[in-house]
């Protein structure tokens, strides 16, 4: 009898324990996701606005894919082609900073873009709204933007030259960047 209390006495013991380390190990995978809800809120009350957020962990992810590489040689080749008149647009200019800025067409969204930049929400696959930004008619840099958040690119001498509250630079000429978009209307 004192034997089989004290098997299930132990047995109701490694239970527990087992049950607080999947516990640990769960809340341990919520600190290190800093893109999760939990961590965002977390990130959000040490004072790191969401699009703050948003921009650098867009930059760390840039940082350590192989979509890198591509994107700045894609960039050049499209102003380029922009130039010579061979690059399909939208008309129209979406973006609160810019008043001299082209949309492109959706058929020139190449698809390293579409593979490795789309994030899903609720509602599905995100792609970040792809427009060239002009200077004295001349294309300066693209920018792949998701609303108030997003990337720009030039070449590798490129500058960010408008004023968001948040940029990270990522690679020569490559920034992520968040904005207030009743700051620049």
């Amino acid at each position: 009898m004192v034997l089989k209390h004290r098997t299930v006495g132990i047995s109701t013991a490694v239970g527990i324990i087992m049950l607080l380390a999947a516990i640990g190990l769960l809340i341990a995978h919520e600190f290190s996701d800093t893109k999760n809800g939990f961590s965002r809120t977390l990130r959000l009350l040490k004072g790191e606005p969401i699009l703050e957020q948003k921009a650098s962990d867009l930059a760390d992810e840039l940082r350590h894919s192989p979509v890198l590489p591509q994107l700045q040689s894609w960039t050049v080749a499209t102003m380029h082609r922009f130039r010579d008149g061979r690059v399909q647009t939208n008309g129209g200019n979406t973006l609160p900073w810019e008043n001299d800025a082209v949309m492109l067409a959706p058929s020139e969204m190449p698809l390293f873009i579409k593979k490795y930049l789309a994030y899903t929400n609720r509602l599905g696959d995100i792609l970040p709204e792809l427009s060239i930004v002009l200077t004295n008619k001349q294309p300066s840099y693209i920018a792949l933007n998701f609303g108030n958040w997003g990337i720009v690119v030039g070449d590798s001498n490129y500058r960010v030259c408008f004023d968001p509250e948040w940029t990270n630079n990522v690679a020569p000429g490559i920034y992520t960047f968040g904005i207030q978009w009743e700051s620049h209307r």
